[in-house]
């Protein structure tokens, strides 16, 4: 039988193989860059991986082969995915790939939807769902080659986050409440390593630091510690607001002093049906969740705390808000650490993503 040649062994036994997965357009160096005009590689990746599973997939007759319909390659309405997926899919730190996530929404290429779910009767806030803008993909993918089409803006107008990358530009300023500008580290759990780049301290730093006020009986260092350790990123406020809904950033607000009132309570109180007899289980609560937090804070909590609340007090007309919020603090510091883990082991351990119908 004879076989079509091309008349070069390296191309037919190239041409042979049956190659898949994602495909990279040759603009996108040029309009897919960073701040010095340099092509962002690991945006590049990253979008191309995106387009793929937004690429649909052929539905064939078995019988015939004829084309009958397409259909798209995840459930639900979009893409879910996690910053740990991402970093172990392409070789990363989590923190680099929330700095790529942020990079890519910057430019327009696609839309970040961090959203409130319940697996297996545990709810879970701020997972994350990315689309890519369909308007902008085009642009950057058949843009004139002449024409310059702007990359991660020089302006950092976003919260300070861990996912700051090191040729970001003026994004290395603590902002506090009167908008004076400092370098200054006024956060205990934050410190910048040698390269400019965010890091966080250890639990145990965190934990004696905190502890030592406990014992001082320093209420106002605690609180102050525990606001700290729930707003970590940034002391202006509003950018926290422009993160989450306004209805979990005000309830937010009121924890650290809640939770300083459980830890100095002097007389045996019931939270949610169970007996605490002192402040001192509620510290070694609080500090469980600091070590067991992937960046050793309270922020994921806090909001987790805060959506529950506002759940449960949406049904419900409570007489003492105040006492059924810690109750609600009480019983989010006991369950935070299994559901991370649970959510952990459903995502990453099971070998495969998490869909949703």
């Amino acid at each position: 039988m004879d076989y079509i040649t091309s008349n070069n062994a390296t191309v037919d036994q190239i041409s042979k193989m049956n190659f898949t997965g994602n495909i990279i357009p040759s603009n996108w160096f040029n309009t897919i860059v960073n701040s010095k005009g340099k092509p962002n590689l690991r945006a590049i990746n990253f979008l191309s991986d995106i387009i793929y599973w937004y690429r649909a997939s052929e539905e064939r007759d078995p019988a015939t082969g004829k084309l009958i319909g397409i259909k798209k390659k995840f459930k639900g309405d979009a893409l879910q995915r996690s910053y740990s997926q991402l970093a172990e899919q392409f070789n990363c730190t989590k923190r680099d790939a929330m700095a790529t996530v942020k990079f890519l929404e910057e430019l327009g290429a696609i839309k970040k939807d961090l959203r409130t779910i319940t697996v297996n009767g545990i709810k879970l806030n701020n997972v994350l769902f990315i689309s890519p803008i369909p308007e902008k993909i085009e642009m950057l993918t058949y843009a004139n080659l002449s024409t310059s089409v702007p990359g991660h803006t020089k302006k950092c107008t976003s919260l300070v986050h861990n996912d700051v990358i090191t040729d970001t530009d003026n994004c290395m300023t603590n902002t506090d409440i009167s908008t004076k500008n400092s370098s200054e580290i006024i956060n205990p759990s934050i410190n910048f390593n040698d390269n400019g780049l965010i890091e966080v301290d250890s639990s145990d730093s965190i934990a004696q630091n905190l502890s030592e006020k406990y014992y001082e009986h320093n209420s106002d260092s605690v609180s102050k510690i525990l606001e700290n350790l729930i707003f970590p990123f940034s002391t202006n406020y509003e950018c926290y607001r422009n993160e989450i809904s306004h209805d979990v950033f005000d309830n937010m607000i009121h924890i650290p002093q809640l939770l300083t009132d459980m830890i100095f309570e002097s007389k045996a109180k019931v939270y949610n049906g169970s007996s605490v007899l002192n402040g001192s289980k509620v510290m070694e609560k609080i500090l469980s969740v600091v070590k067991n937090d992937e960046w050793h804070n309270l922020h994921s909590f806090a909001i987790r705390a805060s959506s529950n609340f506002l759940s449960a007090n949406a049904n419900n007309n409570f007489k003492n808000p105040v006492a059924y919020f810690k109750s609600v603090l009480w019983t989010s510091l006991n369950t935070y650490v299994f559901e991370n883990k649970t959510y952990f082991n459903s995502c990453y351990l099971s070998g495969g993503l998490l869909e949703f119908k």
